[in-house]
């Protein structure tokens, strides 16, 4: 989280030298993110590959398997898994069924979101469109079933609704949620949730228009540590992240675009 990849890395091949391979998982999905951080995406992808769950149909594995192919633009083999990802990993019994509204929202609804990204990537207008509105009902679901609660599903719910209606051309509700997720989930109220918040509040501020207002809340986030999902649902902010993720595409011509990338790339200093 403070980008001090090289210690990272000596710990992880410490541990994974000295621990049970069966349990050395988190160590290979820290060991892609930091690839990713790098920009090295086939770094990032040996990691995965040699993690001892690979081929077990896990579904955040999967989802970070998939989050790399998005990074090298193969949009059609990601897209093939993240298809597939939720029935798989239920039929293995790896993923609870959802017991009431608003439970499928980490499943479901972050793989409608990511569906939604890539078939806009490809300019696949109406597909991107439904993705996006099934998505949305997730995520309405759980602010209804749990508003303002301050699990990951609740704090990024209202974040996830802003994106999405900022792709769907809502404009004015959009920088109306994304003004609110930022409100309810500033730093002095969870630092670990806040900075990923923010950084959907970004996107749907510059999928709205708001440039200006994108790139101001991109800057303050990069200050920032923010916690690496182990599932790559969240964009992420790491200088490799801003360079490969295709999502940002739109402020790539921006000179201020390329300062919060330089400044995504320090280690971060605790006061």
């Amino acid at each position: 989280m403070l980008r001090r990849y090289d210690a990272a890395e000596r710990l992880i091949a410490h541990l994974t030298a000295t621990m049970p391979q069966e349990s050395t998982d988190f160590l290979w999905r820290q060991k892609a993110i930091i690839a990713i951080a790098r920009g090295d995406t086939k770094s990032a992808m040996a990691a995965l590959d040699a993690n001892p769950l690979r081929n077990l149909g896990v579904y955040g594995l999967n989802h970070m398997v998939a989050n790399v192919l998005v990074m090298e633009r193969d949009y059609t083999k990601a897209v093939e898994i993240l298809q597939s990802v939720v029935e798989i990993a239920r039929s293995r019994n790896l993923l609870p069924k959802p017991r009431q509204p608003g439970d499928d929202l980490w499943p479901r609804g972050v793989t409608l979101e990511k569906l939604g990204r890539i078939a806009r990537f490809r300019g696949e207008t109406e597909k991107a469109r439904g993705y996006f509105e099934a998505a949305r009902r997730i995520f309405e679901e759980t602010l209804a079933k749990n508003p303002g609660a301050s699990s990951w599903d609740e704090s990024h719910a209202l974040a996830y609704i802003a994106e999405i209606d900022a792709a769907l051309g809502r404009k004015e509700d959009a920088i109306r949620e994304g003004r609110r997720a930022v409100e309810l989930w500033p730093v002095k109220r969870n630092a670990m949730l806040a900075p990923d918040v923010a950084t959907y509040v970004a996107i749907a501020y510059m999928w709205s228009g708001e440039r200006d207002a994108a790139l101001q809340l991109l800057a303050e986030v990069a200050k920032l540590p923010v916690y690496p999902s182990f599932v790559g649902a969240p964009p992420g902010l790491s200088a490799g992240d801003l360079k490969l993720n295709p999502v940002w595409d739109e402020l790539r011509s921006d000179p201020r675009f390329d300062k919060i990338v330089a400044e995504a790339a320090k280690p971060i200093k605790l006061d």
